[in-house]
């Protein structure tokens, strides 16, 4: 088993305030895509009493938890395995982690968007994708290009280099408190 990272993939350093978790099968999203709104929906309104502004806040943790939710939902190669969303607030900080199981394409993608992302190509990305018939991680490139998000993924995989080589990942949005209460 071998792990990597991509895009910016930090460890919070400080203790979580607060940290509830939700994991459900992939095919519970897909067959009724409500279901990542209504989850996202739940975890900005349990996570915006740990802001001031809390309608800015819970704005702005549903749009971001939505977006992961559904990336992992659409990308999962295996739909009865669990998508897992985890929120964190530390502090200053709110972590957003969404994890799944997927394949070596999707991983590429991904990787080849976060690396990009964390090199402060975001706007450069979003053009392209707007011009482009090819939209792919254009939810991930709006939240760093509008919430300052820092995203990352740690990348596991799951069964050694087999052709059906498929990874569990872990995609980290990590967005600072005053951008979720600034809008």
């Amino acid at each position: 088993m071998t792990t990597r990272l991509a895009g910016v993939f930090e460890e919070g350093t400080a203790p979580p305030l607060t940290s509830p978790s939700i994991a459900m099968p992939a095919m519970d999203f897909v067959v009724q895509w409500n279901r990542c709104g209504i989850t996202a929906d739940y975890l900005a309104d349990y996570l915006a009493y740990a802001f001031e502004r809390r309608d800015v806040a819970r704005s702005v943790i549903t749009t971001a938890a939505n977006e992961l939710l559904e990336n992992a939902a659409k990308f999962s190669s295996d739909k009865n395995a669990p998508v897992r969303i985890a929120a964190r607030v530390r502090g200053d900080f709110l972590e957003l982690e969404v994890e799944n199981v997927t394949d070596g394409d999707h991983v590429d993608t991904l990787t080849t968007v976060l690396d990009a992302l964390s090199r402060g190509e975001a706007p450069t990305l979003f053009a392209s994708r707007i011009e482009s018939t090819e939209r792919g991680g254009l939810g991930l490139i709006i939240l760093v290009r509008d919430y300052a998000a820092r995203l990352g993924a740690r990348i596991v995989s799951a069964n050694g280099g087999s052709l059906d080589q498929t990874f569990t990942v872990t995609v980290r949005a990590s967005i600072a408190a005053d951008e979720l209460e600034q809008r």
